[in-house]
């Protein structure tokens, strides 16, 4: 007897799959590692997979080496019911950061009550004319932008199941021999036509997605590209941009064929090319991993392939014998005297200059420094020019001093500071009357200048703080005093290579808070003023300025602070050692200086120098990146 059989099927909610998706993924992870302390051997090609999606590749990797690494201080006991993700999310519209940045603010202004949108514009615009969003010359996005867009990226495929990420980085060659041949506007004008070449085709994908384009370096730019994009599509746009811009060889510049022009560097390659790399991005990537791939890949491309345009040797005219010991003989330089108008036009600057700064006649010496500008400079071919220059630096000197006499006498402000109260003086103007809306707006707009991992202020921002303190100590007549400091975290690359970039971010935003903290307790008193800035790769530094202040004082503070700062060695982490077991050691005893064997561990390494009247920055830093380098041992 035939019976019927019910065809239709239960078809699960999104709850339901969800939940599903979670306990499926929780329980082949946990019989994977299972397997990989009983029997290694036995994991195929997709259990190494689904191992590096969870705890990344760089873990698997150690895991299966048996190197002595650790965790970033984790263990894998209890990873699981961390890490292991409750169910798919479902990620919004993936933004540019300059979209995002401005997005924020317009937010931040409408909850002070400001709704205009030409006037939120305006504000905008004041608050970051010193950091542009984007390059000039390219209109990419600035190179700041990037690496926060990649750790954007690698959180936004990791809460994806069907979209994917990839970072390009391309490389225009010979640049530097196009400049030198052609001159730098026409070189410029080339790198331009690559960038557009490149983004024409790369951004072909962004109806699928995401495309964030950043120019950094002279003769590179990047991409970011977020969607459901496959790696193979990515890499034939950009066969595609490298085939089409390579036409270029083929044309002529100012009389000479482009591919003719000869690489300063390596003589038998001429012309140029674009060279990319592409580095996948995954929920799991690390950021710094990301972009170093993709640039090892454009310079195993460079070593390696020589570029296919053919040698093109343009033809020389024919030279008589004359002209051929003319040609020989070097040209003169021309001495001038600065002509009527040169006179005039140098006299005007002077006065402007006066009235700018707010000066009297008798405040610069009632004409000596136009008339040392006019004689010292007027046999010089650039004479206007460096007149010019001489004149606005001696009288700015003098205004800034005279400025500085004006302020209040406890008063210092940094690079940054300086700015922020330029903003609220033109928040005033658009009607803005309180100053914690319009610092709360300059704030917000330049989220992205300070340093993610401290805090602290740009090193692009420490020159000019430096010039301010130079000023203020001289406006001070003695009363105050100023000192900078250089610091570093000692054996950074050990510290990353056993506690990855996280772990190692975790320690210098410890080290360097200590640091200040350190500063501003044992140095409190009235008018005390202490900038932080995070300089590039293990440094961060402080411009303190103080009434009772010596360079020894900050010395013995740092000292002192320094010991407290090594007791971090003894902290313990988690390693899985040779024996394919995890055992506890300490950082002093496990984090090795890649370069010097016999350092472990780390601490802080620090040097100081006295910031005084008249003083010259360069001087400044190089002293005491000079006693730092002394106590880095």
């Amino acid at each position: 007897m035939n019976q019927k059989h019910d065809t239709t099927k239960t078809i699960p909610t999104q709850k339901t799959q969800k939940q599903n998706f979670s306990q499926n993924l929780k329980k082949n992870t946990q019989n994977v590692f299972q397997r990989l302390e009983s029997d290694p051997g036995s994991l195929q090609y997709n259990d190494i997979m689904q191992l590096q999606k969870m705890v990344g590749n760089d873990a698997v990797t150690r895991l299966l080496s048996g190197k002595q690494q650790s965790f970033s201080r984790r263990s894998i006991n209890g990873f699981l019911q961390r890490n292991t993700p409750k169910a798919p999310i479902i990620q919004g519209v993936f933004k540019s950061e300059s979209e995002i940045r401005k997005e924020q603010f317009v937010e931040e202004a409408k909850a002070k009550g400001i709704t205009d949108p030409q006037q939120i514009d305006k504000l905008y615009a004041e608050a970051r004319k010193d950091t542009p969003d984007e390059d000039p010359l390219t209109k990419f996005e600035v190179a700041a932008d990037r690496k926060p867009t990649v750790v954007r990226a690698i959180e936004h495929v990791g809460n994806s199941i069907t979209e994917k990420a990839f970072y390009v980085e391309i490389d225009v060659r010979n640049l530097g021999g196009l400049n030198e041949a052609l001159g730098r506007s026409e070189g410029e004008k080339i790198l331009i036509t690559a960038t557009q070449k490149a983004h024409k085709h790369i951004n072909q994908l962004n109806s699928k997605g995401f495309v964030g384009s950043f120019r950094h370096g002279g003769d590179e730019f990047s991409f970011v590209v977020v969607g459901e994009v496959s790696l193979e599509e990515v890499e034939a746009k950009l066969t595609a941009a490298e085939n089409e811009f390579a036409e270029i060889n083929k044309t002529q510049v100012k009389g000479t064929t482009v591919g003719s022009i000869v690489h300063l560097k390596h003589k038998s390659q001429h012309g140029t090319a674009i060279t990319w790399g592409v580095s996948t991005i995954t929920g799991e990537s690390d950021v710094g991993d990301v972009l170093s791939t993709a640039d090892q890949i454009v310079e195993l491309k460079k070593s390696f392939a020589a570029l296919d345009t053919p040698q093109t040797q343009d033809p020389e005219p024919e030279q008589s014998s004359d002209q051929s010991q003319e040609s020989q003989a070097p040209p003169k330089k021309k001495k001038r005297k600065m002509d009527k108008f040169d006179v005039d036009l140098t006299q005007k600057f002077y006065k402007r200059m006066i009235k700018s700064f707010s000066l009297q006649p008798k405040d610069v010496a009632n004409g000596a420094i136009l008339e040392h500008a006019l004689n010292h400079y007027s046999t010089y071919d650039e004479g206007k020019v460096n007149a010019k220059n001489y004149i606005y630096k001696q009288i700015k000197a003098i205004g800034s001093l005279k400025y500085a006499l004006r302020r209040k006498k406890d008063e210092m402000k940094s690079q940054e500071e300086l700015k922020e109260a330029e903003f609220v003086k033109f928040a005033k103007e658009q009607g803005i009357e309180d100053d914690s809306i319009a610092k709360a707006l300059f704030k917000s707009a330049r989220k992205d200048i300070v340093d993610p991992v401290t805090g602290f202020q740009p090193k692009s921002s420490l020159s000019g703080t430096i010039e301010s303190a130079i000023t203020h100590v001289g406006a001070m007549g003695g009363e105050h005093r100023a000192v900078y400091v250089i610091a570093k975290l000692k054996n950074l690359a050990g510290l990353n290579h056993i506690m990855g970039a996280n772990g190692t971010n975790n320690i210098f935003a410890e080290v360097a808070t200590a640091a200040e903290m350190a500063l501003r307790s044992e140095l409190s008193q009235d008018g005390l003023h202490i900038s932080d800035f995070r300089e590039q790769g293990s440094k961060f530094s402080f411009v303190i300025v103080g009434r009772i202040l010596t360079k020894g004082l900050v010395n013995a503070v740092l000292e002192k602070a320094a010991k407290s700062i090594a007791d971090i060695n003894k902290e313990r982490i988690k390693v899985y050692n040779s024996s394919s077991e995890f055992a506890e050691n300490t950082i002093g005893e496990k984090v090795i200086h890649p370069k010097k064997a016999n350092q472990k561990g780390t601490g802080l390494a620090f040097g100081a120098s006295n910031i005084e009247a008249e003083g010259d920055v360069s001087k400044v830093t190089a002293t005491a990146q000079k006693w730092m380098t002394k106590r880095d041992v």
